[in-house]
């Protein structure tokens, strides 16, 4: 826990469908360390990421969405 203490955290939930309580859950403990969460963000592996790609290797989409929350992150902290 003191690993984390004051650093900023980005938070990934990943699971099969129902990830929300998962997620929460994960929220809870980063802010028990005192870290600064600065984003959370749930993917799924069996339940679509994306409604618009549902053609598409789902774990593909995630993997996608992930790099692209990460690099809109990253430009966010950068204009700080």
């Amino acid at each position: 826990t003191r690993v984390l203490h004051s650093k900023p955290v980005v938070a990934i939930t990943l699971g099969g469908g129902s990830t929300e309580s998962s997620q929460e859950h994960l929220e809870k403990l980063i802010r028990k360390t005192n870290a600064r969460l600065l984003a959370s963000h749930r993917l799924w592996l069996w339940r679509p990421n994306d409604e618009r790609r549902l053609s598409d290797n789902n774990v593909e989409v995630a993997l996608e969405q992930a790099a692209s929350w990460g690099n809109e992150i990253s430009r966010q902290l950068e204009s700080k």
